[in-house]
């Protein structure tokens, strides 16, 4: 089935299923950003008429995953060019002053972009998929990463070419600078432009750092030339120090996951490495002091080059990582209509109009000054909400109309009154880019709390030993009606039947036919079934919000999100229908034969 774009939510994706069997789902998942080209898998559990043990795992792919090894060599490239030409612009006329020889420098000078740009079209060429045109060009242009590929590109062609043009050279290596910064994953972070200033002056200072170290073994004059540039070296050294921690402070939550994430340990490695570029510093310093020869001052600016390419080397694999998940990531978020459901001081219902499922929550249940929140679900970038207006009438006359004003994607609020108790219809008309659509509800004012009902049917309905559904669903009012009749029986079978098959299972057993005629195919389904308690406490919960009058209970699931209508027995308490609505949900239950349908046996 095809994926569909979550309506206000660009970096989701929905897709609508079919009618499914019951059984234990797993669904596996791959994406790629196309904000910073990161990687990550994952798969959770799910289950449809039956108890499971929700499980979700997410994998954060490395840069050889993400990239490939010449997509990785590239990254190293463009990092290791851009950090080199930004300390170029800083040093590049004092090296000359310090001795460094002026034709090695005006190598230097055009190399570091030229580096940039070698990185920039070899990460084109790695994207490259010979079987796909269509493919080749989403992965190369696509995303900001992509826009981000070409604005370095661009910038780094434009300082080959002007490299004796100090002016151009210099606002070429900002451009870079800034764009390369932009590609990251600092734009997730909760602070993104104060993370992106950091991560600019971080790069910026590597860039003066490292290009000492490569402008002094560049020059013959080798102890003259430390001496002139030991100063910005030292100043830049303490700039990456610092600002490498308040880095680390952005993309790590805890200091716990610096051990036990991948990102946290290649992390500490890079940590490992600047030290080392310090202690190969002071090593060179030293000697310089005591008067030592040259040839263990050249050693320990080796030594110090290799650490920086080191540290260089895993801040690519850094950029390539995505960084570990927080506290906060990881929770799944309620939308902002459901956190309200969770307080029981409130009534909400729903009801449905063309592809729309529309819920109405009011607070508090009681007449005189309520707040309203109409969450609008199944709005498309095709069919979407433009504005919402709500009018509320009592039987008598008395009524009010309000517009309502955005609060959320899809979630819009507003205040009204309601001047009386009684049984109040709420209505809301809904501008649309095809028209207005319009839905109604009844709402009890005062609501009486639906819990002790609820609390009855649940435990009437774990009596059970065996009952009958007719279930009827649709994805939308205008779409065709799906009939499936269940049979169910105590312990662990039942049956169903849809106009085009058939199915029987006995605990982990199935026995399944295609039409009435063909032949019955046994199978295992890989888990037990049971029945009533599974099946029911899946179905509901203790998520009680509040109730309708007499013996019809609603009540809202707000972690689906859905809202449901139970009618239940005065004398018995049994559940005999049951609506359900939800996204692309519309379903209906009508339950019959009470601890009167025949167990099940395997079919012949």
């Amino acid at each position: 089935m095809p994926r569909r774009r979550v309506s206000g939510d660009p970096a989701a994706m929905r897709r609508p299923l079919g009618l499914l069997r019951p059984g234990t789902y797993t669904v596996r998942w791959i994406s790629v950003s196309s904000d910073d080209g990161h990687r990550e898998e994952g798969s959770y559990t799910f289950a449809v008429a039956t108890g499971t043990a929700a499980m979700t795992r997410l994998t954060s792919a490395g840069p050889l995953s993400t990239d490939g090894p010449v997509g990785t060599f590239a990254s190293f490239l463009v990092l290791f060019g851009v950090a080199l030409w930004a300390g170029l612009v800083v040093l590049r006329e004092t090296a000359r002053r310090g001795g460094a020889p002026e034709r090695r420098v005006a190598r230097l000078v055009r190399l570091a972009p030229a580096l940039v740009v070698t990185g920039s079209l070899l990460a084109v060429v790695s994207l490259i998929d010979p079987s796909s045109l269509s493919r080749s060009v989403a992965a190369v242009a696509g995303g900001r990463v992509g826009v981000v590929r070409f604005v370095v590109l661009g910038a780094a062609a434009g300082a080959v070419v002007a490299h004796a043009r100090l002016l151009v050279y210099t606002a070429s290596a900002v451009v870079a600078l800034v764009a390369q910064v932009a590609s990251g994953h600092v734009t997730a972070t909760a602070s993104p432009l104060v993370a992106s200033v950091v991560l600019m002056v971080h790069l910026a200072a590597a860039g003066v750092w490292v290009a000492a170290i490569v402008l002094a073994l560049l020059s013959a004059r080798l102890v003259a030339t430390l001496r002139v540039l030991s100063p910005y070296a030292v100043a830049a050294a303490a700039a990456v120090v610092a600002t490498g921690i308040v880095s680390a402070a952005f993309e790590v939550a805890s200091p716990v996951e610096l051990v036990r994430s991948g990102y946290g340990i290649v992390l500490l490695a890079k940590l490992t490495a600047v030290i080392l570029i310090g202690a190969f510093g002071a090593w060179h310093w030293l000697a310089r002091r005591t008067r030592r020869p040259s040839r263990p001052v050249r050693l320990a600016l080796r030594l110090e080059a290799v650490a920086a390419g080191i540290a260089l080397l895993l801040g690519t694999v850094l950029v390539g990582s995505a960084p570990p998940a927080s506290a906060a990531s990881r929770r799944v978020a309620l939308p902002a209509s459901a956190a309200a459901l969770v307080e029981r001081n409130i009534v909400s219902v729903a009801g449905a109009s063309g592809p729309f499922v529309v819920a109405f929550t009011i607070t508090p249940p009681r007449p005189g000054p309520i707040r309203v929140q109409l969450q609008v679900l199944g709005s498309t970038t095709s069919e979407r909400v433009r504005s919402v207006v709500l009018d509320g009438s009592a039987r008598d006359g008395t009524g009010f109309e309000v517009p309502l004003r955005p609060a959320h994607p899809d979630l819009y609020v507003g205040s009204a009154r309601t001047d009386r108790a009684a049984t109040w219809t709420l209505r809301a008309s809904l501008d649309t880019d095809h028209g207005t659509i319009r839905v109604s509800v009844a709402v009890p004012l005062p609501a009486p709390s639906g819990i002790a009902e609820l609390d009855r049917a649940i435990e009437a309905q774990q009596r059970l030993v065996s009952a009958r559904v007719h279930e009827t669903l649709q994805s939308t009012e205008r779409s065709p009606l799906l009939v499936t009749d269940y049979r169910f029986h105590a312990p662990d079978t039942f049956g169903f039947s849809t106009p085009s098959s058939d199915e029987v299972d006995i605990g982990a057993r199935s026995y399944r036919r295609d039409a009435a005629a063909s032949r019955w195919r046994a199978g295992d389904t890989g888990f037990p079934f049971r029945w009533p308690t599974p099946y029911f406490r899946q179905l509901w919960g203790r998520d009680v919000v509040d109730g309708v009058p007499t013996h019809v209970v609603a009540f809202s699931r707000p972690d689906l999100p859905a809202w449901f209508e139970l009618w239940v027995g005065d004398r018995d308490g049994l559940v005999r229908r049951e609506q359900m609505l939800a996204e692309a949900h519309l379903m209906e239950h009508t339950y019959s034969d009470f601890d009167r349908v025949p167990s099940l046996a395997p079919p012949r």
